[in-house]
């Protein structure tokens, strides 16, 4: 396994910028546009110092006190993410990162991390080598370890694996167009309410986006008055963020699964965490088992792979371990003065 020593962090972001970026002004916003099937996300290199011990508090001081260049590069486009390049903190990380989104600081996502490792191969920070290695990246919910395939010089896939993905609630009992439903809740870099599309009256379909945006807004509003989930291990990650809106499986194999990002977003590609906590919804049923692959698209065809790599209990709850499989693509590169 290839592995980049952490303390190699501060001469790697200089030279990503100068090099790839062709900037000698560190301090600015040097932003790597890296797109999953429509969703971009702004991989951003700065010398800038975040305060903090660790990658959770650090999270935390971007949200308390510079919020400004997360409302900043996100502007009016609600899909967008972005991940702010630190340095690691665990020495066994090449680099740290800091998810910002439209709902606010998740601590993991499976689309960012994938589309952060492809940016640290893209650009070099992370030396690319031909055939199958591995290297570590670090998020405020802990270390990520990024698998990438290499041939003849172009990336064929990215993977990653090391997050939580457990049943946080069996169900909670909620009314959801006008029915009472009892809504299992997921953490997956986020807490997610798990709600069978088949309860919906009308169709899972981009054209219906807007109504369903609607009914993921009011059900993660009604689960928040109710239920105030703290993960496990890490503590305090806020509210609940996130809906998955689950399709029973396609004759041809594979789920449809959609992502509702509070307040009003739905992701065009079904985001590695959402893929996720649909791939343990599966797991529970007992329609996928250790061991195999599940293949989840968003309602406009863009796909995520789930492989389940185990299983086990973290402290009374049913969790897996995963490994989220996609390939990001490079879109542009722009530098911007922070607000």
């Amino acid at each position: 396994m290839t592995q980049m020593p952490g303390h190699d962090f501060q001469a790697n972001n200089l030279r990503v910028m100068q090099d790839y970026f062709h900037s000698e002004t560190p301090e600015q916003l040097h932003i790597d546009n890296i797109t999953y099937d429509g969703d971009d996300h702004l991989i951003t290199f700065t010398d800038m110092v975040v305060p903090g011990e660790s990658l959770l508090e650090q999270m935390n001081y971007m949200e308390q006190h510079r919020d400004n260049i997360r409302t900043q590069l996100l502007g009016d486009v609600p899909t967008r993410c972005v991940d702010l390049i630190v340095p690691p903190k665990d020495p066994r990380a090449v680099a740290g990162y800091i998810i910002m989104e439209t709902m606010g600081y998740p601590p993991f996502s499976g689309s960012n991390t994938l589309s952060t490792g492809y940016s640290l191969l893209q650009n070099g920070f992370v030396e690319q080598q031909e055939g199958k290695h591995s290297f570590f990246i670090e998020c405020a919910a802990g270390l990520s370890e990024i698998t990438y395939e290499s041939e003849n010089g172009k990336i064929k896939m990215v993977s990653i694996t090391g997050q939580d993905v457990y049943l946080a609630h069996s169900g909670l009992d909620l009314t959801i167009c006008d029915k009472n439903l009892k809504i299992p809740v997921v953490y997956s870099g986020g807490f997610y309410l798990m709600i069978p599309s088949k309860e919906i009256p009308i169709e899972l379909k981009a054209a219906n986006y807007d109504e369903f945006i609607k009914i993921g807004k009011k059900a993660v509003e009604d689960a928040r008055a109710i239920y105030n989930p703290k993960h496990l291990t890490v503590g305090d990650v806020g509210p609940i963020p996130f809906a998955n809106f689950m399709e029973d499986k396609q004759p041809s194999g594979h789920y449809v699964g959609a992502t509702f990002v509070y307040p009003d977003v739905i992701c065009y590609c079904p985001t590695g965490t959402g893929a996720s906590a649909h791939t343990l919804m599966r797991y529970l049923s007992g329609e996928a088992n250790i061991g195999d692959r599940v293949e989840v698209q968003s309602p406009i065809g863009s796909t995520m792979y789930i492989d389940i790599l185990g299983a086990d209990q973290l402290e009374g709850h049913q969790r897996l371990q995963l490994r989220i499989n996609g390939l990001p693509t490079p879109k542009e590169v722009q530098i911007q003065t922070i607000a």
